[in-house]
Parts: structure tokens; C-alpha cells; sequence
């Protein structure tokens, strides 16, 4: 089934909007203007920006003026520190929406790190920044994790802080492996209207001090909102050896 024309027009706007080099808060140009540019009618453009405004990359205000919200907030791979509070800590808006949370068969990794036979949790949850989905995740955690978390835990709350809360898990570690390809039919479905064509992924395995790996996760993100930095070597004007 093809795309219709507004869905693909907003995800081109979103692109170009989203990157960084439009400041929230600018005015898009009028109508008229943003017609000749994307060689559009005014019903398919009017359908686009209500569909970028359902999102929350733009508002409408009096007039139809369009006005730039969205954000793209940065974070370093090595941080530990959950979505909420990262996002909090720099003036946005999260929220987590969890699609499933259920006992599952599991894959091969999850026989590896938590025992064959064991049953893990599946939890399938999309993540916003200013109400616009940003992150797809899915997470297997090991079957402990179930019998003291509820879905209803995991709303809008923090997986790291429950682990800590209720079975006194502490992660101490992270590796992260990064790719970037097009997104697959169900991942794109799961982002909601207008879903990227074109994701990062992030596979995580986290443990804790003993080295027991408790967290098995993909994230599929939308890189004009949400992106991962990495460092190496010392940092300009920093002393070698401090």
C-alpha cells in the first residue's frame, strides 16, 4: 500500500526541520511559500503540518502559522543516566508510552546471558520528547524482573530506577553496538503516522558490579531528535594525565 502524499511531505519536513539548524520557536514560511517549495496543493500541505502539529514538531497558531517546537537532544553513549532524567535535566518534556510488557520465549542471547530455559520479560515501549516518538525500544529482562514490576510500573517511569528500587540492581555497565539502515515494516508502524524510513539502532547490554547481564535492548531512533556521541582521546585544553 503507498504511502499518501502528506505523510511522505511531513517526513520530509521533519527531516529538514529536526536537525538541529532550526532554532524551536522560528516561524515556517507561509503557505503559499511552503506550496511552491514542496510543489504541493494547500489540502496536502494543510494534512502535513496537521500531522507534524499532532506530533509535536510544530504548533499552529493564529492564522495557520507554523512555529517550530522539537528539540534534538544529544547523549553520550558512556552515560548511564535514564531518559527522564536526562531529558529533564535539559528543559524537555519526556514520556514513555509501553506497548507490551510479557513473559517470552526469549531469543538466543537470552539462553546465553540469563540460562537456558529461563523465561524472560519482553518490554516493548515507545519514548517521546515533546510529544514527538523519538525511541522504539524493545528490552528482554531476566525473569525476576516480572514478579516485581508491573506494565503499569514502566509508565512514564524509569526502568534503571525500578531494577534499583525493587531488587537492588544497580547497573555498572553498558556496551552499545551502533548501526544505521531502513527502518523495517513493523519498527516504522511502531514510531506511529509518519514514521522514520531511516533508523538508528542501538543494541545494549547492561550489567551489573558482578558482571551478571541483566538488560538485553534495541532501540530504534529517529537521529533528527534524538543522537548518541562518542569520545575519544583528551579532550581540548584538558592536561594528558589528569
Amino acid at each position: 500500500m503507498s504511502i499518501p502524499l502528506y505523510e511522505t511531505l511531513a517526513r520530509q519536513m521533519a527531516h529538514e526541520l529536526s536537525g538541529g539548524e532550526v532554532a524551536p520557536g522560528t516561524d515556517l514560511p507561509p503557505e503559499r511559500q511552503l506550496m511552491q517549495r514542496y510543489r504541493c496543493g494547500r489540502n496536502t500541505l494543510r494534512r502535513a503540518l496537521a500531522l507534524l502539529r499532532d506530533e509535536g514538531v510544530i504548533e499552529l497558531g493564529q492564522g495557520r502559522v507554523a512555529r517550530v517546537t522539537a528539540r534534538t537532544l544529544t547523549k553520550p553513549l558512556s552515560d548511564l543516566a535514564d531518559f527522564h532524567s536526562f531529558a529533564r535535566a535539559r528543559g524537555i518534556t519526556p514520556r514513555t508510552d509501553v506497548i507490551a510488557f510479557d513473559a517470552s520465549h526469549g531469543t538466543l542471547q537470552t539462553d546465553i546471558h540469563f540460562g537456558v530455559g529461563a523465561v524472560p520479560w519482553r518490554l516493548r515501549r515507545r519514548r517521546a520528547l515533546d510529544r514527538q516518538v523519538v525511541v522504539y525500544q524493545e528490552a528482554w529482562l531476566p525473569p525476576e524482573v516480572g514478579e516485581v514490576i508491573t506494565r503499569g510500573d514502566l509508565h512514564n517511569d524509569s526502568l534503571y530506577r525500578l531494577l534499583d528500587e525493587r531488587l537492588g540492581w544497580q547497573l555498572q555497565g553498558a556496551r552499545d553496538t551502533v548501526s544505521a539502515g531502513r527502518s523495517a515494516d513493523d519498527v516504522r508502524a511502531a514510531f506511529g503516522p509518519a514514521g522514520p524510513d531511516v533508523v538508528v539502532r542501538a543494541d545494549r547490554q547492561g550489567w551489573l558490579a558482578d558482571g551478571r547481564v541483566v538488560e538485553l535492548s534495541n532501540s530504534y531512533v529517529r537521529p533528527e531528535f534524538f543522537r548518541f556521541t562518542a569520545s575519544t582521546g583528551t579532550a581540548p585544553g584538558a592536561a594528558v594525565g589528569a
